[in-house]
């Protein structure tokens, strides 16, 4: 990752005043002693301890990241919180550390850092702004939409890089029967996620530093 990545991840976490897991800023700091993976495997670091091997019995679905394009640092700072919360159980209209669905952990994940997106993966998708469709246009910390084409949301998460074969990878509250963990997925318009579609994402810390 570049260092002007890493300034941003850091810069993000010290400029935004909210209490959030130590496993957060362990993350950042195993990002900074390089990792390949970026974002994702430094967060997995400070939770986990160094990941499956560290003796974590969560199965959260640990893609291997290899590039992780940043954004502004309130999207950066956003999918840091949301990392912070793998193994979180899903429920069902959950919106807080206790349990989280699809858009209950969008959205506290941005009110976290100083962003306000409306509740509720339709009205997040509606409420955009909508980035043109290019998959090398996806930064960290965007909103990724899954459901039925054009624009009928069933599920969200947020976007946090690539693997080596080019699969978007994003942390999710993905069903009743889940937690938050990583999911990876095609990101071109109406590829197949499961029984749903991939409809583009949005950007909503596009217009913030």
């Amino acid at each position: 990752m570049k260092k002007k990545a890493l300034a941003v991840v850091i810069v993000a976490i010290l400029a935004l005043p909210i209490a959030i897991p130590m496993a957060v800023v362990g993350g950042a700091m195993a990002v900074i002693t390089g990792g390949v993976s970026g974002v994702v495997r430094g967060v997995w670091d400070g939770i986990f301890g160094g990941g499956p091997a560290g003796g974590s019995t969560l199965n959260i679905g640990e893609p291997p990241i290899v590039d992780a394009p940043m954004g502004s640092m309130v999207q950066a700072y956003a999918a840091l919180v949301a990392q912070s919360f793998l193994g979180t159980p899903y429920v069902w209209g959950g919106e807080s550390p206790a349990g989280f669905d699809c858009s209950g952990l969008t959205q506290y994940s941005f009110a976290a850092a100083g962003v306000s997106i409306p509740r509720g993966g339709q009205a997040q998708l509606n409420a955009g702004p909508l980035l043109v469709t290019d998959p090398s246009q996806l930064v960290v910390g965007d909103l990724v939409f899954f459901g039925e084409l054009p624009a009928i949301d069933d599920h969200v998460g947020i976007f946090v890089g690539f693997t080596n074969g080019g699969e978007a990878v994003m942390v999710d509250a993905p069903n009743p029967t889940s937690y938050v963990r990583y999911d990876t997925f095609s990101p071109i318009i109406g590829a197949d996620w499961g029984n749903e579609a991939y409809l583009g994402a949005t950007n909503p810390g596009q217009n913030l530093p």
